[in-house]
């Protein structure tokens, strides 16, 4: 059954909750946005433990983190020439990853140590790509980074960008930081609008859907052209929800 509501003409951040709500709620978000996520980054737990454990098949597991389905955290655009890094330089690679993995480390310095090494060994470290690595520090508490959804997240909020906040583009461990304290932004104010996101993880997926889905099926023609009104255009937009129930 259709189920239909008004959006609120409060705040930007009443209307952008809101929505997150409405996606939030469903057994489509579950399926089709979170769940997915949780035994991919197991994997990177996975290549992580071998690393650690001083076992070299962490090159083999991280590559099937990489490319194995139903990953698609990452652009073979970027991995690829990660992970020929990987196997033609496993020493100063896990070098690099254990400081990522160092939970000792502030967080902004663990990415921001990766990316040095990763970047004086002719490597490219994109923030996407490297917060996919930290991954293995656990995905409820540190989730994947897109920036393309994240500004504009931002944006819907007036939430202050990076560069509005004086984080410089080189600076990832810094963005990665402001990421982080957006989406706590977003589980504060969603709670005192009984909008119960469980971890980061859920703010990030619902902040992710908010900018770049389709609404669901199920909704009336009211609130899909509500929804589309706000979305405006999205970046990677899904053809469409599955039904309720599908």
């Amino acid at each position: 059954m259709a189920v239909s509501a008004s959006p609120p003409m409060g705040t930007k951040w009443d209307r952008f909750l809101y929505w997150c709500g409405r996606f939030l709620r469903t057994p489509q978000f579950e399926e089709h946005e979170r769940g997915y996520k949780i035994p991919v980054a197991n994997r990177v737990v996975g290549a992580k433990d071998a690393l650690l454990a001083g076992d070299a098949g962490w090159v083999d597991l991280m590559h099937h983190a990489i490319v194995d389905k139903p990953n698609n955290l990452t652009s073979w655009r970027q991995t690829q020439p990660m992970e020929a890094w990987f196997r033609a330089d496993p020493e100063t690679a896990a070098l690099a990853l254990r400081l990522l993995w160092n939970d000792t480390l502030p967080v902004r310095e663990r990415l921001n140590e990766y990316a040095r090494i990763s970047i004086a060994h002719g490597v490219t470290a994109p923030i996407s790509e490297t917060s996919f690595l930290h991954l293995a520090m656990g995905i409820e508490e540190y989730p994947p980074f897109r920036a393309g959804a994240m500004d504009k997240a931002m944006e819907l909020t007036s939430y202050a960008s990076p560069r509005d906040a004086g984080i410089k583009s080189g600076d990832i461990g810094g963005r990665y930081m402001h990421f982080l304290r957006f989406l706590d932004t977003m589980v504060s104010r969603g709670s005192e609008r009984g909008i119960a996101f469980r971890d980061r993880l859920d703010a990030q997926s619902a902040a992710w859907v908010v900018t770049q889905w389709y609404p669901l099926a199920d909704w009336s023609d009211e609130d899909r052209q509500a929804f589309n009104a706000y979305q405006g255009s999205p970046i990677h937009r899904k053809e469409t929800w599955p039904s309720l129930g599908n």
